[in-house]
């Protein structure tokens, strides 16, 4: 007989699969709910309301606030998987029986103490930042200190992709505490995207689906695109799912004058639309720095979209070396863009060879990986 698991998942933010963070455990809970599991998530607003519904004291900081829920609901489950840049507070009881504790990372962050990206500030900003480093001392230091705080409280880590475990183990984090499991696409989302991938392309149409930030590469965006247009006269730029740092009007600024109007903006859309607003791209570029498992690639390879993308956390996960760059080496992500679109045999091939390995992103296949993780500790160091 199954041993069927109650898990308990804490977001990052709120329960919006708009956030990458939350959108990661909702899909991931709503697998393991299909294959016979009990999953239930929770965000920002559910543990308030139930802190305030409990007459529990609503604290100044999330990592408070999930101390005092975990205190009242922890022992409702057998696994409690949870944001790693909120666990720091909680403190591992010692009761006899007690629930698996999973911190997740969804963003790697003390890869910010090596990976750096281009970045532009006015003087205003740097004004700013400088006042802010002198009233609340360095916050990157400490969210990675919290972060770190986070893993030594766990009895597991969870990380999405092998370059974060490299890491850890580089810090002398054991083996034997560290899961590497990516995200994956619903066997429905697969099917409508597969379908557009069975659409004729016939416009040289390249996509950025992303937030246009620094972090994904948004000063690398304009030169990518620049240098594709001398070797492709014709071709055009979609940025979809812009909406964040900047306002459309603000994003174009970021271009030369003479690309600008080969340039289309999507600043947001309904998942349901991704399907239809696939269906017209030959290629897309990803120049991210730092990921986790980031959902774009894996959308665009399920719908048949060829992605070029830096050699970078959460990327060279998914896609393989032919596809990806060296961090910072734009002029190569655009000279891989213009030969995929001379060459068609070759971009159909790609094309192909991408849809094939999106398969191994599979929440079902993932949702059981998971649980059977979990279940494995559970049966080594726990009573289930």
């Amino acid at each position: 007989m199954m041993t069927k698991l109650k898990i308990l998942f804490i977001a990052q933010f709120y329960l919006k699969k708009e956030l990458g963070g939350p959108k990661v455990v909702i899909e991931l809970a709503e697998a393991i709910n299909e294959i016979g599991h009990k999953a239930d998530v929770v965000g920002i607003q559910e543990v308030e309301d139930y802190l305030k519904n409990n007459n529990l004291n609503l604290k100044e900081t999330y990592a408070l606030n999930i101390k005092t829920y975990l205190e009242s609901k922890i022992y409702d489950y057998d696994v409690v998987d949870v944001d790693a840049n909120n666990l720091y507070e909680y403190k591992k009881e010692t009761k006899e029986k007690k629930p698996l504790i999973v911190a997740r990372s969804v963003l790697f962050i003390p890869h910010l103490n090596d990976i750096k990206w281009p970045y532009k500030i006015n003087t205003l900003g740097l004004i700013k930042a400088y006042i802010k480093k002198f009233l609340y001392g360095d916050l990157q230091k400490k969210s990675i200190d919290n972060f770190y705080k986070s893993l030594n409280v766990a009895d597991l880590i969870n990380v999405s992709n092998y370059k974060d475990g490299e890491l850890l183990i580089s810090k002398n984090y054991s083996k034997e505490r560290i899961i590497i499991l990516p995200y994956g696409i619903s066997d429905t989302k697969r099917f409508f995207l597969n379908q557009s991938s069975l659409v004729p392309k016939h416009r040289n149409k390249i996509l950025f689906l992303g937030t246009f930030d620094y972090r994904k590469g948004c000063l690398d965006i304009p030169q990518i695109f620049s240098e594709i247009k001398k070797k492709i006269p014709n071709a055009d730029l979609t940025l979809m799912g812009t909406k964040g740092l900047y306002q459309e009007d603000e994003v174009l600024k970021f271009f030369p004058k003479s690309v600008k109007k080969f340039i289309t903006i999507i600043p947001e859309f309904e998942e349901s639309e991704l399907p239809e607003l696939l269906k017209d791209f030959r290629i897309a570029i990803f120049p991210s720095y730092l990921e986790g498992c980031p959902f774009s690639i894996l959308e665009l390879i399920a719908a048949g979209i060829p992605v070029i993308a830096y050699n970078s956390p959460g990327s060279s996960t998914i896609l393989p070396n032919e596809f990806l760059v060296t961090p910072g080496d734009w002029k190569q992500i655009a000279n891989k863009v213009s030969f995929y679109l001379k060459d068609s045999k070759s971009c159909e091939a790609a094309k192909a060879k991408l849809i094939e390995r999106s398969k191994i992103f599979n929440w079902s296949i993932i949702a059981t990986d998971t649980v059977n993780a979990y279940l494995k500790e559970l049966n080594k160091d726990h009573k289930i």
